[in-house]
């Protein structure tokens, strides 16, 4: 035992050499074990798939019911049971719903509609409405001025004489102003 260590002390870590050859391959060896790990990781490597970025949510919970701004348009396709309503009177013209629907059917009144007022309230055209209510979130939530309300279409049809289609019109009319005085069950 002279010059051996025995293997089972105990608190003693003992390291084996290994012969040189398993330590640092040859020439030819280094190459042939590259070119293996290249064609092994090539072979289980593919190419990343492209991920669609992920909406980015709002950081206060506050907002998360309140969708992106579409990158298309959509149209409408059947009756909604419920159409968007602005109270041009509440109604500043600051245009904050106007990018989040999803059919565009916001746009401010005619110059001339409020001849008191310098930018003009907004309003939908109600044959293309489709019933979403984010307009409704849009101007409660971000702008803070909560002028728009969900009413039910026939409630709106009996009260104005005006009808909804079930699909999107053909020749769509301009937007139209609806006075509170013209609608008086508006929600409040």
């Amino acid at each position: 035992m002279a010059g051996r260590l025995p293997a089972d002390v105990p608190g003693i870590l003992y390291r084996r050499r290994r012969p040189l050859a398993a330590v640092r391959p040859t020439g030819e060896r280094r190459a042939t074990q590259r070119n293996s790990a290249r064609e092994s990781s090539m072979a289980t490597k593919e190419a990343p798939a492209k991920k669609e970025a992920p909406a980015k949510r709002p950081e206060r919970e506050y907002y998360w019911d309140i969708p992106n701004i579409p990158d298309k348009y959509s149209s409408k396709k059947r009756r909604p049971p419920q159409i968007a309503l602005h109270n041009e009177d509440k109604c500043t013209g600051c245009k904050g719903c106007v990018e989040f629907c999803p059919v565009n059917c916001i746009e401010p009144l005619p110059e001339g509609t409020y001849p008191d007022r310098p930018i003009q309230p907004v309003q939908d055209r109600w044959d293309e409405c489709i019933g979403c209510g984010i307009c409704v979130r849009v101007c409660t939530k971000l702008v803070s001025w909560d002028a728009i309300r969900m009413v039910p279409t026939d409630e709106f049809e009996a009260l104005t004489g005006i009808k909804i289609s079930d699909g999107f019109p053909e020749n769509p009319p301009p937007v139209r102003s609806l006075p509170v005085t013209l609608y008086p069950n508006y929600p409040d």
